[in-house]
């Protein structure tokens, strides 16, 4: 892989593939090829961005990958903390993406609709491992996150499809709204990537926060440490403001570490009276608190 060009999903594949095999890539047939590029997303791409996702130890891991007869479209799986990871992947060659075949509607549509042979498992023909997990499936509590990835062409109507609910197979009420299913061609597989690499480069430059508007009080409560001589400030930031800033931060943004990162705020675009200013939250980590007499008043905030 060229170190001066953006980092391709498809070349990590292929060192992921002879690293783990230690053969050639170009040896192996697609087969492979999917059911390892399947494990791949999961275990380099998806896990880490959530640590407790995959269960840990080479030997838990590879029998996450269903392999031979009776896969019924699902390439890994693995179930961890009530969520179901389900993902199935397409393999294809060629260098160009003009060159490569055009993705077949009727085998994600199949994918689509594996919850439904998942939870007739006793019923179906199917391998040994995926029936263990299937077994194990809360269907009135868990969660399950779906992935088709593919290194083929999409149809045109595909990704609209993508974008529609499942049926629901099994008559649980609120089954469709605990499934996030996702299809991920080449171009969104390499952004995938990308995120995930970024989280070993937090980005250097600092991060703007408009905490949103108190009626009763001032917008932030300041929390001042005479020893560290530094302020807390706690505040509200409207989902908006979170939004834009995970559009434009992807997972770097919860992969700040607040306690050796000072983060400029600025609060309704005058900066706060001292030089170093921490955020404190509970997905990025806060500063320890100064003694409760060091405190300012508790000032509450509500909704404007």
């Amino acid at each position: 892989m060229k170190s001066d060009s953006k980092p391709l999903f498809r070349d990590h594949l292929r060192d992921y593939v002879e690293n783990y095999l230690h053969e050639p890539f170009d040896s192996q047939t697609d087969v492979t090829r999917s059911k390892l590029m399947a494990r791949y997303f999961a275990e380099r791409v998806l896990a880490p961005r959530n640590p407790t996702l995959l269960p840990f130890g080479e030997e838990e891991l590879s029998l996450c990958v269903i392999d031979g007869k009776g896969d019924n479209g699902v390439d890994f799986i693995s179930r961890e903390d009530d969520r179901v990871l389900i993902i199935q992947a397409k393999y294809s060659g060629g260098k160009k993406a003009s060159k490569r075949p055009y993705e077949n509607p009727a085998d994600f549509e199949y994918f689509r609709e594996v919850l439904r042979r998942l939870r007739n498992y006793g019923e179906l023909e199917m391998a040994q491992a995926l029936r263990e997990v299937c077994a194990e499936i809360n269907w009135d509590r868990d969660r399950f996150l779906l992935y088709y990835i593919t290194l083929r062409q999409l149809e045109g109507n595909q990704e609209a499809l993508a974008a529609k609910p499942i049926n629901n197979p099994t008559g649980i009420a609120d089954l469709v709204d605990r499934v996030d299913l996702s299809l991920l061609d080449e171009n969104r597989l390499n952004l995938e990537l990308r995120d995930t690499l970024s989280l070993d480069n937090p980005s250097p430059e600092p991060i703007s926060l408009r905490f949103t508007p108190n009626l009763e009080g001032g917008s932030w409560l300041r929390l001042y440490d005479e020893k560290a001589d530094r302020s807390c400030y706690i505040g509200r930031v409207s989902g908006a403001q979170l939004s834009n800033l995970f559009t434009r931060y992807k997972s770097r943004l919860f992969n700040l570490n607040t306690s050796a990162t000072t983060l400029p705020i600025e609060v309704y675009g005058q900066p706060p009276p001292k030089a170093q200013t921490r955020f404190s939250s509970s997905t990025m980590g806060s500063p320890p608190l100064p003694p409760e007499s060091k405190r300012t008043p508790t000032i509450p905030l509500k909704t404007p």
